[in-house]
């Protein structure tokens, strides 16, 4: 008795499983004792349990036995459903005793992530929990129980540890991009300063992918002129001097190409002009070792070429050769004032004077800045001595156009001598003037001045200059890298070069390193295949790249394995020999850990998605790209997993596009106000078609939590504005069963009720219908019996006839109510035979005159069409005479009634038009239901089926029947038959 009665108390209703085991718990062999004697305190706390989302625990009594939902349940493992009605301290007796649901003294209690240690599946196991506690109070005032909701969250934690690990490789990531970027930056720099003109060429048409200021002004073009474009196209004037041919050659071959002193035919100052040029051109691999760019690097060395042809046009002619000169020369004569004899034009430009300001003048007076620097001093030692001074590239200042510069050059101090004899060939002092013991030019060779001769190699110079503080900033670079980076020399790979960070990678200094074979200062990595990579490399000429590969290496006295990102990359020399090797290495041990528990993470993420009980997907960015969706949504959608993913969801659900979702969707999107839907219908398709399919969905905004927010959407500072939205998560689940199954039930229901009212409605109509000429009967039958008279005849006569009139009537309604029975009960099928429409329908007039009103008339007109026709005349005449008796009653007394019937190609038309008192709007959708009258019939006798009787029979010949009605001014009925029956 307790079970039942427990069944039907209200405040146990609903809680799925734990609710149902309520209900069906014998509760008096425990201590709370019957349901229906517990407290109203516990009564209302244990509804608000059972319908509850959250997991909650109620401990009742001073035993606190336990009662709990379904949410709680999971928490219990195995202790479940063990535990319903049991002794809170016998289910948890490791953690009964700690802060929980065991606590005394009515004060309401909770914590965060509290780690216990608790046996829920046979055996102990520790798990992070988040409970709150609060006293029950029962009708006393005093404590009855405890209520507490207790959440698990060690999943939780896992996942934010995870993420905030996440979080600093990220950041640790863009570091390292920034440096790389500041490097690549650093690089481009030096290119675009350096005084050598350099450009990289990309793909077989060579379009022009960098071309620094110095390159853009040797080919006297814009950088807007040359870049993105061929370079053929954007230099046309190069095609055909077998530059292509060249190119061809460097980027089909790997091999480097050099010209020097090579013509090529330009545009200078509006036409084509030939300059010469010392350039390379250098191929550039990719990664994969494809030769996608090619490198130039060029000289412009038209001047120096002209210069030098100079030169050795001027050995021919001593004197074109002095004037001609592509060096500064100058001669002053003897004498302590080193007057200027002759200078020549490049020494002019050289000091920056003209001529006139030279020639018989004392050098402190035509140069006042060179005895600052000591060459008088040198030009009278020469003269004194007669030994040519020689310096290389010095530094000289001098004053151009009022300013003072230093400029560098090479020059030669040669004492002129009035005669010159050589000494012979054989004798170590060959080419020198011949001197005497005392080692003194002999009288012969008296010295008359000195011959200067200087050669301006300033850009050189600064070029050199620039070339090395480039050299020095990349090997800076190399070293500051957090790259790791090695040079390699030799078969033996000595190493030639390694920066802090490679020596750091694999535990070693500089010092043990440099100029040692790389296997001799790492015998651990022996044996582990790098040998053979390496030599592979020296060998082809093809880099090798290798992606978190493991390599074993002592650190801090241990071995260790270790995980790496490398390349090594082969370093030819000018004449494209392999020489060196280079690896560019970097650790990647941690970040593969990372990468692995991020991996392990998501597939166990995966694997909850993909057995969720609800059907989930996950759509990203404003078309909604399907990121995830597991089996659930996939079977709703009726698409597979491969067909959704990262698609736009509107180009795969093609059937359900344009229906409001997108819409929906965007609003969450842009708002982040989720939207719940239920039982919504949704078009899908299944098998070729489009079927509604009923759901329910939620669409919860997905927000980015990649700046440090917590999982509750708190950032680092506390605050809790909401992150940016990226994505939507579909919860759905297809009710369409439980819809279909209600809307069924509904539909009968609503059956029922009509079948309940026709029964109604038949049973009133025939009460009525029969009620009046019964009455006629009865009243006729009365009277004749007082009729005995002879002259009573006619009265009795007169009753007779009513009589009749009655019991025709009578029949009349038992054969309509006869027809619709067997129109119910079976099937009816035409059997058409030929007869004559005109013909046909006068028969059917004569049998009704007797039927209709007194002075009502029916009009006959055959319109058109061959009046032999094929149809059922049994059917076809129920037809006229439902329609035509209709007319007749719903007329007045002496109207006329229309009949028109017209044969047009297979089809029959008839019309019945009267000027009754027509049909309100409100009754005409269901005026062919039987036993339905329109409600301003009523006072006309009928039983309602004529109309149902006439549409029956239209649709069994394959026809339609139609009509317009108008109150009070009549209605027209038109039926339109196939003059032959459809097949059946």
């Amino acid at each position: 008795m307790g079970v039942n009665k427990a069944a039907t108390l209200a405040f146990l209703t609903g809680g799925g499983e734990l609710g149902e085991r309520m209900r069906t718990k014998d509760w008096s062999q425990t201590a709370l004792g019957p349901p229906s004697q517990w407290p109203q305190s516990l009564r209302t706390t244990v509804s608000t349990c059972l319908n509850a989302h959250l997991p909650i625990l109620i401990g009742w009594g001073p035993e606190r036995v336990m009662l709990y939902n379904d949410a709680y349940r999971l928490i219990l493992g195995d202790k479940h459903p063990h535990a319903l009605g049991s002794k809170g301290r016998d289910i948890w007796p490791g953690v009964w005793d700690t802060p929980g649901p065991g606590q005394e003294g009515g004060k309401a209690d909770g914590s965060e992530n509290q780690l216990l240690t608790v046996n829920r599946h046979g055996f102990p196991g520790a798990d992070y929990f988040s409970y709150s506690l609060s006293p029950i109070y029962d009708e006393s005032d005093g404590i009855g129980g405890t209520f507490c909701i207790v959440t698990k969250k060690t999943d939780t934690l896992l996942a934010e540890q995870q993420r905030q690990e996440l979080n600093r490789v990220r950041q640790e990531n863009r570091r390292t991009q920034m440096q790389a970027e500041t490097n690549e930056r650093l690089l481009d720099a030096m290119i675009q300063q350096t005084p050598l003109g350099v450009g990289i060429f990309y793909g077989p048409d060579y379009i022009i992918e960098r071309a620094n200021p110095t390159l853009c002004q040797l080919w006297n073009h814009s950088p807007e002129e040359l870049l993105g474009y061929p370079l053929f196209t954007a230099s046309p004037e190069s095609t055909g001097q077998g530059f292509e041919a060249m190119l061809d050659s460097v980027r089909e071959t790997g091999i480097a190409f050099q010209g020097l002193d090579q013509s090529a035919r330009l545009y200078r100052n509006g036409r084509l002009e030939t300059v010469y040029f010392d350039f390379s051109y250098e191929p550039i691999h990719s990664p994969d070792g494809r030769i996608e760019r090619v490198m130039v690097v060029a000289t412009e060395v038209t001047k120096a070429r002209e210069a030098r042809l100079l030169m050795e046009e001027n050995a021919k002619r001593l004197q074109t050769l002095f004037e001609q000169a592509p060096v500064a020369v100058a001669i002053l004569g003897p004498g302590p004032d080193l007057v200027y004899e002759l200078t020549n034009p490049f020494y002019c430009e050289l000091i920056g004077r003209p001529a006139d300001q030279f020639v018989g003048k004392p050098l402190r007076e035509a140069v006042p800045e060179s005895a600052e620097q000591g060459f008088d001093e040198l030009l009278l030692q020469v003269m004194a001595m007669g030994i040519a001074h020689v310096d290389r590239e010095a530094a000289v200042d001098v004053v151009r156009n009022g300013q003072r510069e230093t400029i560098y050059v090479d020059f030669v101090f040669q004492p002129r001598r009035s005669h010159i004899r050589i000494a012979p060939a054989n004798r170590p002092d060959h080419g020198e003037p011949a001197r005497d013991a005392a080692n003194q030019p002999q009288p012969d060779d008296s010295i008359t001045g000195v011959v200067v001769i200087a050669n301006d190699i300033t850009q050189a110079v600064r070029t050199r200059q620039r070339v090395e503080s480039n050299e020095r900033l990349l090997a800076a670079i190399i070293q500051q890298t957090p790259l790791g980076v090695g040079i390699f020399v030799g078969p033996d790979f000595i190493v030639e070069l390694a920066n802090p960070t490679i020596c750091h990678l694999w535990g070693r200094t500089q010092e043990q390193v440099i100029g040692k074979p790389l296997f001799t200062v790492l015998p651990e990595a022996t044996g582990q295949g790098f040998e053979e990579l390496l030599q592979g490399v020296y060998k082809t000429g093809n880099p090798f790249e290798g992606h978190e590969l493991p390599v074993t290496l002592e650190r801090n006295g241990q071995l260790e394995t270790v995980y790496f990102d490398f390349v090594y990359d082969a370093l030819r020399n000018a004449n494209g020999s392999i020489e060196r090797i280079m690896v560019v290495a970097t650790e990647v041990t941690k970040v593969r850990e990372i990468r692995q528990r991020l991996e392990a993470s998501e597939a166990r993420m995966r694997s909850l998605f993909a057995q969720a009980p609800v059907a989930i997907a996950i759509l990203r960015g404003p078309t909604f790209v399907v990121e995830l969706a597991n089996p659930g949504i996939c079977t709703i959608w009726n698409r597979t997993e491969a067909q959704l993913l990262g698609h736009p969801i509107f180009e795969v659900l093609t059937e359900s596009a344009g229906q409001g979702f997108e819409e929906l969707l965007t609003s969450v999107l842009q708002t982040g106000v989720p939207f719940v839907g239920n039982e919504l219908p949704v078009p899908f398709l299944r098998d070729g078609k489009a079927t509604t399919v009923y759901v329910n969905f939620v669409y919860e905004p997905l927000r980015d939590r990649s700046d440090g927010r917590t999982p509750d959407g708190r950032t680092p500072d506390g605050s809790t504005p909401d992150g940016p939205i990226t994505g939507i998560v579909v919860v759905g689940t297809d009710v369409t069963e439980q819809v279909l199954t209600r809307q069924h039930t509904d539909q009968l229901l609503i059956r029922e009720r009509e079948l309940n009212e026709l029964k109604s409605n038949f049973v009133t109509l025939a009460s009525h219908e029969f009620r009046t000429p019964m009455g006629t009967i009865l009243s006729s039958a009365s009277l004749i019996g007082r009729y005995t008279g002879v002259d009573d005849g006619a009265k009795r006569e007169r009753h007779v006839q009513q009589i009749k009139s009655a019991v025709n009537g009578l029949t009349e309604l038992l054969n309509d109510f006869l027809s619709f029975s067997q129109m119910e009960k079976s099937p009816l099928y035409g059997r058409p035979h030929p007869l004559s429409i005109i013909t046909f329908c006068e028969e059917v007039i004569d049998d009704l005159q007797t039927l209709i009103k007194p002075g009502q008339h029916i009009l006959y007109t055959h319109r058109s069409g061959e009046p032999a026709i094929l149809l059922d005349g049994q059917m076809l005449k129920s037809i006229l005479i439902n329609l035509l008796v209709n007319a007749s009653k719903y007329s007045a007394n002496d109207k006329e009634i229309e009949l028109t019937t017209r044969v047009e190609g297979d089809q029959l038309w008839l019309t019945v038009r009267d000027e009754g008192i027509g049909i309100p709007d409100e009754d005409k959708d269901r005026l062919f239901i039987n036993f339905f009258r329109a409600r301003n019939a009523n006072h006309v006798a009928g039983t309602g089926l004529g109309l149902y009787v006439v549409k029956r029979y239209v649709d069994l010949l394959g026809g339609k029947v139609t009509f317009t009605s108008q109150l009070d001014s009549g209605t027209a009925f038109t039926v339109q038959l196939p003059i032959s029956l459809p097949l059946r």
